[in-house]
């Protein structure tokens, strides 16, 4: 069975969101953040969001050919890996998530 398929949730899940809104505005504090969450995620979705990560790092490498940068795949993985509550989405960049996973 596929890691997506055992998830009940998305791989980020909703209630680790909230540190996009509390943290914005401290960019270091956001970070550190941001790594304790993802030490916090349960083994299926670190596996899962760290081997996505990995490929679409290695897309990334390749826009020049295939045209799809960093915020293009943010725009289009986005919404399907991080599930976000509609206060969570005010002022919100997926490029802020997937420039701290792709590092």
């Amino acid at each position: 069975m596929s890691a997506h398929r055992q998830l009940k949730k998305s791989a980020w899940p909703s209630e680790k969101s909230r540190i996009h809104s509390e943290y914005r505005s401290n960019q270091d504090a956001y970070l550190i953040q941001l790594e304790n969450l993802v030490a916090q995620l349960p083994v299926v979705n670190y596996t899962l969001l760290k081997h996505l990560c990995q490929f679409l790092h290695h897309v990334s490498v390749y826009q020049s050919d295939n045209k799809m940068s960093i915020e293009s795949l943010g725009i289009v993985f986005g919404p399907n890996v991080f599930r976000f509550t509609p206060e969570n989405l005010v002022s919100f960049s997926w490029n802020d998530y997937w420039d701290f996973l792709f590092k």
